[in-house]
């Protein structure tokens, strides 16, 4: 095991790699796309259109820099009360 505090019991060899499965990031994308396509289909929808299509490429530049690495285990300390 590595670490100290929340992220004491991850396992060795998690962390660092920023790998998120491509079929992720490519559904995403997908999502980003059809959140613009809608904003140019029906203008009274853009606005929230737009803000989607932001929220979308923050969790997918999240996703890439490998923010989402440990979510799972301090999610779980959190849960236990640490």
């Amino acid at each position: 095991m590595s670490g100290e505090g929340l992220l004491a019991d991850r396992p060795e060899g998690l962390g660092g790699s920023h790998a998120v499965d491509p079929d992720v990031i490519a559904y995403l994308r997908q999502r980003r796309d059809n959140a613009a396509l809608m904003a140019r289909k029906a203008a009274e929808l853009e606005p929230l259109a737009q803000d989607r299509a932001r929220q979308l490429e923050v969790i997918i530049a999240d996703l890439e820099a490998g923010l989402h690495e440990g979510s799972a285990a301090v999610r779980e300390k959190l849960a236990d009360g640490i």
